[in-house]
């Protein structure tokens, strides 16, 4: 009879032992940029798009993800749009001038759903058709 109830009660001690729990931060990365780095011939009215590892935070984006004259600043009236996916993000614009190079810039402060962030500046460049 003794055995039955220590056994029940062994059984019911290590019920309530939880597994124990690790949480592995992923840090956010981008995986595809389109026009890809290097890019030549671009139609100027391409809306350059970044997809990355995480669903981002498309408030958090404006202003850090930029589309800029290579070299001279941001390019103006550009907006950051939601691309029909929750990981990727666009860069909207007016149409771009011919035969001109631009960086697409993801700043280190953008931000996925989850709140992490780019670990450093990420830049593509691309020219435009003649």
């Amino acid at each position: 009879m003794l055995k039955p109830l220590l056994l029940s009660f062994a059984v019911t001690a290590l019920a309530g032992c939880a597994e124990p729990t690790i949480e592995v931060q992923v840090p956010l990365s981008v995986v595809s940029v389109s026009p890809h780095d290097g890019a030549n011939n671009i139609d100027p009215t391409a809306v350059p798009t970044i997809c990355f590892s995480k669903e981002m935070d498309l408030a958090a984006a404006s202003g850090n993800l930029v589309l800029e004259l290579d070299g001279a600043g941001e390019v103006s009236g550009d907006a950051v749009i939601a691309t029909g996916s929750a990981q990727c993000l666009s860069v909207s614009h007016p149409a771009l001038m011919a035969n001109t190079a631009y960086v697409v810039r993801a700043k280190q402060d953008l931000t996925s759903s989850d709140g992490t962030t780019l670990e450093v500046d990420v830049v593509s460049h691309y020219r435009t058709a003649p």
